[in-house]
């Protein structure tokens, strides 16, 4: 005796992951086809297809593709993040039978750059804090702001004799924008001071 015709579709791995951008998840979505008996169905086409992405995203998939469950009556896919950090989601259908949704959470990636988040240059009065802080975004290879990496700054040059030139911290932790920030107060000598990240 043969399977009945497809009824039901099941998520045996779940139907939720996470990973980061531009990578293929380590573990395959496994999506089980079952006549109205629980019998495995044999041959069913499964859709897999994205319905959403991360605005700018590129690379995301499978994008639209159909696999034949085997003799367990499964299929599965492995699923690759796009470029951008966020939330992507896949349909699964088999015919007219009620789709699954498969979400994946994509987190950036390592630190890769960093991107001046304030005006590079001001000026100010001898002795006196800065107006706006030293600042910069964190970014990985893809331009997403990385939260948790750690941004040391450094005073590099001051005009000689000058003293009393400092940083309100020489390092901070990012935050989910990815930025770090610190204030900067002159010395006492008119000139130039350069600080680094």
């Amino acid at each position: 005796a043969r399977a009945g015709a497809p009824a039901f579709t099941s998520l045996p791995s779940g139907n939720t992951a996470i990973g980061q951008v531009g990578t293929t998840l380590s573990q395959p979505f496994v999506v089980a086809v079952t006549d109205s008996f629980g019998n495995a169905v044999i041959g069913a086409n499964v859709r897999y297809a994205i319905t959403s992405s991360p605005s700018g995203a590129i690379g995301q998939g499978p994008r639209d593709t159909t696999v034949v469950s085997d003799v367990q009556g499964q299929t599965s896919v492995r699923f690759t993040t796009g470029t951008k950090a966020g939330s992507y989601a896949m349909l699964v259908s088999v015919g007219s039978l009620t789709p699954q949704i498969v979400t994946v959470d994509a987190s950036a990636g390592p630190a890769a750059a960093l991107a001046a988040a304030t005006v590079s240059s001001q000026s100010g009065v001898v002795s006196t804090t800065l107006p706006q802080p030293m600042a910069v975004t964190v970014l990985d290879a893809f331009g997403n702001p990385v939260s948790g990496a750690t941004v040391d700054f450094i005073i590099t040059s001051a005009p000689t004799g000058a003293s009393g030139q400092q940083l309100s911290t020489a390092s901070v932790v990012t935050g989910a924008d990815g930025q770090a920030s610190a204030q900067f107060t002159l010395g006492t000598k008119a000139g130039s001071y350069t600080v680094a990240a």
